[in-house]
């Protein structure tokens, strides 16, 4: 309201010539008093309006005002805030304020990337940098003129070739390459191009046509506008424009150049209520926003097919920009917030903001006129009237539970009984118990059997007038809904849990049987169930599956599917529709099938365990909700634009997060596709956001990243994912989104460490390589020894051998040489005792000749060759026994040595005493003399001693 009441008195100063600029900061006083009375008398009565989701300035992070709106090829949405330019991708909002943190007043975009922007002293365009970040460029340097300091740039119009932006005194034409002024014929009003030429509404004047290289031309037949303001300039399909001023309505100026009115249902309140912004939107209707009372959208026929005001759902009824977005939903800028309007739904809702009306179970349309039956009571509107607001029908104030149309007359069931609508009154026909359904009975047109509270009645028809007849008996129970099979019985739901199967008797006045379904017949539960009766067939639901009654069995058989759709999810419900169609119910969505084809599915919660569909007479359905109702024309759905997503989701922003923050914009980058992202070594921590520019409607995803994993996640509405610890190599983010199956990817590199790169594996290659030499150096070497010490074992061995031999051969000579020295020294022995006994017979007889032969005996006994013989053999058996044992005890004389030897041999006594040709005591007596001269203790034996010796 400030910027409005601000232009309107910068208007006034035009008019008497003046050429001003605009002082935004001028009091708001004499407005806030003049919009408070306006909306006083200007009350809107609520009505049917697209869903309408709004975004706050916590939401979005910036200020209240919202001046206009643009939206990329890519489809990311730009709002020119107070703040700064305001980017919203579906998932996250961020702002870009203009150098000097002025308010932005006008922004458009082109086909080359650009966002132009203008504000007070201020105009140019952000651009994306090879990282995608959003860099400012001014354009106001190149003109050089003070003059532009204090413009303030409310319009910017964009052409393939020139931009023009606008204050209310001045045009600035940018070509690509520079800046210039244009010379426009007076102070003038919002431009826009139409067809090949510039339309330029001067203030207290009439239109101009332009183009470039040419001069200003007053177009005939506009000079009615002087002393108007015009606010849009529209273009027309057929040809021509319409012109919508501030307070005189909207003209037409047609491809004949004739300038005329252009009537609407509306007139009076788009002059009372000042028109601000329009634009025709896609399917033909004109969308017009105002200052003072909201938006209208009306048809080409000038009817009003919609009227949103703050009452309806707006934030604020000051409209201050409009724009039809890629999917056919409309965007509107406000004085306070930004709303989205989802008219590519085709889907309208009637929201009962005051409580008043409460919760809907039922509605019909019958001559012109909607019932709406609620937990309040029976309502009642004209239907074609947007304007009027729905009555409550005296006498009906309590529980409506359904409406039903038979015999030209509408039926309501009652908290309080039945009673027959006529008009805007009622007839009761039963008020002693409370009633839900009424069906009529089938081959008996004057017959109807309705369930109440407590049971069953029935009417019938007396001459032209209904009355009640009769109760049934045979069950007092609440009866939420029946039905008639085929073969004429009653299927009954209880009012709270229970199902069953009962037969009338022919008069309708008891029951004559009765069967009950519960867990028994398999029915997963008797709480929270439902009835209905679709292409002849009854449907039964419960705890989310169903059953149908299968005549030929006599039993409930399970439903998987339904006309081919799988019949999965979470609190479902069945509901039939006109011929062919029927919906199914999920939680908070509603899905709309034609036979077995999807045709549109919509964000609906109806109102649990009383779900409900309502056909109404022009191609309309209506839709039971807990605060109001919606409607979905099928007639809307031919010319609607809105269709999904075309493309797939964008990969918004790269964060780096550690070691140091750094930032990626990659469907802005310019290089996003010709080559990897390359992330250092060290960036072990990185967060991928993405979005998709799809709005109005919740979004999942799910991704992989090829090289590290096969599989997607599950799907998440989380619009970010961070990634930590990848090894070096080439990846590939992919990410799907759960409207369409188009694939985004990103793909990207994480360089190796130093000692992971080329250079450092041919360095780790050579090095094996020379390790392996060295290796193999070493092993050749310790090889080498190896054999060289083998070949000294063997060397070793065969010396050992050769030794073993020796001395196997030298042990065998001493063996032999040790027998034949105990040989001879046995023939010795055995010698001298044979020379002693003959000696001793030649003493026994002496005699002159024996002497000689005596002597001869002593002489070989006492030979010492014998001696030198034995001590040669003993030496070699036993080499250094005589050294050692001389080294020894060198007091030993020859006598003690050889006595020594004899021992060494183990001889004893008596034969070592003919040996040395002496008696035995001598022996022992010599013995006893070596023992003292070798020391030897007396417990040591002497022959032991030397044997070991």
């Amino acid at each position: 309201m400030v910027s409005n009441y601000t232009i309107q008195n910068l208007i006034a100063g035009f008019s008497n010539g003046q050429r001003t600029s605009i002082d935004y900061r001028m009091t708001r006083y004499a407005v806030h008093t003049l919009f408070l009375l306006l909306y006083a008398v200007s009350a809107l009565l609520a009505q049917e309006v697209p869903r309408i989701v709004s975004f706050h300035k916590n939401q979005y992070g910036a200020y209240n005002q919202n001046w206009g709106i643009t939206q990329t090829r890519k489809g990311l949405m730009y709002f020119a805030n107070a703040a700064g330019l305001l980017e919203f991708d579906g998932e996250n909002w961020r702002t870009y304020p203009l150098p000097d943190k002025q308010v932005l007043r006008s922004v458009a975009t082109d086909n080359r990337g650009k966002i132009f922007g203008g504000g007070y002293g201020e105009f140019g365009y952000w651009e994306a940098d090879p990282l995608g970040e959003l860099r400012y460029h001014s354009l106001r340097d190149q003109l050089n003129r003070r003059e532009a300091d204090s413009e303030e740039i409310w319009n910017i119009v964009v052409d393939s070739q020139l931009v023009l932006f606008q204050s209310f005194s001045e045009v600035y034409a940018y070509d690509y390459e520079k800046v210039y002024q244009l010379d426009d014929p007076g102070l003038l009003l919002f431009i826009n191009k139409i067809d090949s030429q510039w339309i330029f509404p001067i203030i207290q004047d009439q239109l101009y046509a332009w183009r470039p290289g040419e001069v200003f031309t007053p177009m005939p037949g506009t000079e009615s506008l002087r002393g108007q303001r015009v606010k849009a300039l529209v273009p027309r399909q057929e040809g021509g424009f319409w012109v919508a001023t501030e307070k005189a309505g909207i003209y037409l100026y047609d491809e004949e150049g004739d300038f005329s009115p252009w009537p609407t249902e509306v007139d009076k309140q788009l002059k009372d209520y000042q028109i601000n912004r329009v634009i025709r939107l896609r399917n033909g209707h004109m969308a017009i926003g105002t200052i003072l009372n909201g938006l209208y959208i009306i048809a080409l026929d000038g009817h009003l097919r919609a009227h949103i005001s703050k009452e309806s759902g707006l934030q604020n009824n000051t409209i201050l920009g409009l724009l039809e977005d890629r999917s056919g939903n409309l965007w509107v800028a406000l004085d306070k917030g930004i709303d989205l309007i989802l008219t590519s739904q085709a889907l309208n809702f009637y929201h009962d903001v005051s409580g008043k009306l409460g919760t809907v179970y039922t509605a019909y349309l019958m001559d012109g006129l909607l019932y709406i039956g609620t937990n309040q009571g029976l309502y009642v509107k004209d239907y074609r009237d947007q304007e009027q607001d729905f009555e409550l029908i005296e006498g009906t104030q309590a529980q409506v539970w359904d409406l039903f149309f038979y015999d030209g007359r509408l039926w309501c069931s009652h908290n309080y009984g039945s009673f027959l609508v006529e008009g805007r009154q009622i007839r009761w026909l039963f008020n002693v118990t409370g009633s839900w359904r009424t069906r009529n009975v089938p081959g008996s047109e004057d017959l109807l059997l309705q369930s109440t509270y407590t049971g069953f009645i029935v009417f019938e028809k007396a001459g032209e007038n209904w009355r009640f007849r009769n109760r049934v008996q045979g069950l007092q129970q609440p009866i939420k809904n029946f039905y008639f099979d085929q073969d004429g019985y009653v299927w009954a739901l209880h009012g709270t849990r229970g199902l069953w199967r009962l037969q009338l008797n022919a008069e309708l006045d008891s029951i004559i049987s009765l069967q009950t379904f519960d867990q028994n017949e398999g029915l997963p539960s008797t709480f929270g169930m439902s009835l209905n009766r679709m292409d002849g067939r009854l449907i039964v639901g419960s705890n989310n599956s169903f059953f149908e009654w299968d005549a030929g069995k006599q039993q409930l058989v399970a439903l998987d599917t339904f006309r081919g759709q799988a019949l999965e999810g979470q609190r479902l419900r069945l509901l039939p529709g006109r011929v062919r169609e029927w919906f199914l119910s999920e939680d908070k969505r509603l899905y709309w099938f034609s036979g077995d084809t999807l045709l549109a599915d919509f964000p609906v919660q109806m109102v649990p365990n009383f779900e409900s569909v309502i056909s109404l007479e022009d191609q309309t359905y209506l839709f039971c909700l807990d605060d109001g109702y919606a409607t979905l024309n099928t007639s809307d759905l031919a010319i609607s634009p809105g269709t999904g997503p075309a493309s797939g989701p964008i990969i918004s922003k790269i964060e780096v997060v550690r070691p140091v923050r750094r930032l990626f914009y990659p469907f802005r980058a310019g290089k996003q596709l010709s080559e990897p992202f390359k992330f250092a070594p060290a960036e072990k921590q990185i967060r991928i956001h993405y979005a998709l520019p799809y709005f109005g409607e919740p979004t999942l995803y799910r991704h992989r990243i090829r090289g590290f994993e096969e599989e997607f996640s599950e799907w998440s509405t989380s619009a970010v994912t961070e990634i930590s610890s990848l090894g070096a190599g080439d990846y590939v983010f992919e990410l799907q989104n759960s409207h369409n199956d188009k694939i985004s990817r990103f793909s990207f590199q994480v360089l190796p460490h130093w000692y992971e790169t080329t250079l450092a594996r041919i360095f780790y290659f050579l090095l094996a390589l020379s390790i392996a030499f060295l290796i193999w150096r070493w092993h050749r070497s310790r090889l080498r020894k190896h054999l060289e010490e083998l070949a000294r074992e063997k060397e070793k061995q065969l010396q050992e051998e050769r030794i073993r031999s020796r001395n196997e051969k030298l042990q065998a000579d001493v063996l032999r040489k040790s027998q034949e020295l105990a040989n001879s020294t046995f023939n010795l022995v055995r010698k001298n005792e044979i020379l002693i006994q003959l000696k001793e017979a030649l003493d026994h007889n002496p005699r002159a000749d024996h002497r000689q032969l005596i002597r001869l005996i002593d002489r070989h006994l006492t030979d010492e060759e014998d001696w030198q013989m034995f001590e040669t053999n003993f030496n070699q058996v036993h080499e250094v026994f005589f050294k050692k044992l001389k080294h020894t005890y060198p007091d030993l004389t020859p006598g003690d040595l050889r006595l020594a030897a004899y021992l060494r041999m183990n001889l004893s006594s008596k034969e070592i005493a003919p040996l040395l040709n002496i008696s035995i005591r001598g022996v022992e007596n010599k013995r006893y003399r070596l023992r003292r001269k070798i020391e030897l203790d007396n417990d040591v034996n002497l022959t032991d001693f030397l044997m070991q010796y």
